[in-house]
Order: structure tokens, then sequence, then C-alpha cells
């Protein structure tokens, strides 16, 4: 499953969603209007995902993180941030934003090295 918190500009929780379109026991799926729409409706300043990969490894995926920048890109639109899309598996969390910041640091660092 998919969840939604959404939050006030002081990261209070004002609304919590379930917002899986579709799932089955190796994935869940959500469109990024549908994210939209709910913080739109809740009067989300702040917007925190959260989903499980019940194989153990809590690595996102392509897909989830073309999901997350997706998603941020529209909820600035209209205002509101995405603090991070976390991916829970068993007893480890990681933060999609955080992986993909240190991506492109370490890409940035290689092309400061180049000659």
């Amino acid at each position: 499953d998919i969840l939604m918190i959404c939050m006030d500009n002081f990261l209070r929780i004002k609304f919590i969603t379930r917002i899986t379109d579709y799932a089955d026991e190796g994935s869940a799926t959500t469109t990024p209007e549908r994210i939209i729409r709910a913080a739109t409706s809740s009067g989300a300043k702040k917007v925190i995902l959260v989903h499980n990969h019940p194989s153990g490894n809590p690595r996102p995926s392509y897909s989830d993180m073309l999901m997350t920048e997706q998603v941020e890109r529209l909820l600035r639109t209209i205002g509101s941030d995405l603090v991070d899309h976390y991916i829970i598996s068993g007893d480890r969390m990681v933060g999609i934003k955080v992986i993909m910041r240190e991506a492109a640091r370490r890409e940035a660092d290689l092309e400061d090295n180049i000659i």
C-alpha cells in the first residue's frame, strides 16, 4: 500500500490516507494526479509518501524515483512540498529524496574531477 501524510507548514498532521489504486503481492500503484487531488482537498502544505517493499530490499526502483520527481514537481505548482517518499522494508527504511540528493552530489563530484 501507499500512504500519504498531509501536514501543515508546522508539520502537524492534517490527514492520512491510503492512495493505492492497485496492489498485489509485489507492487502498488497510484498516480501523481491522485496525490495532488488529496493534497489540494486536505490543504496540505507538506506531504510525506510511504510505501513498503515486501521483498526485504528497501532500495527504490526506477519507477519509485520517477514518481517521486513527478510528485515533487506537481506539488510545487500548488504551493506544497514533498518532505520525502519513504520505503519501508522489514526493519529498514530509506528516503528516496535523500538517495537522489546523494546520487546528484556524487555525479557533481565526478564532473568536478574530469579534466
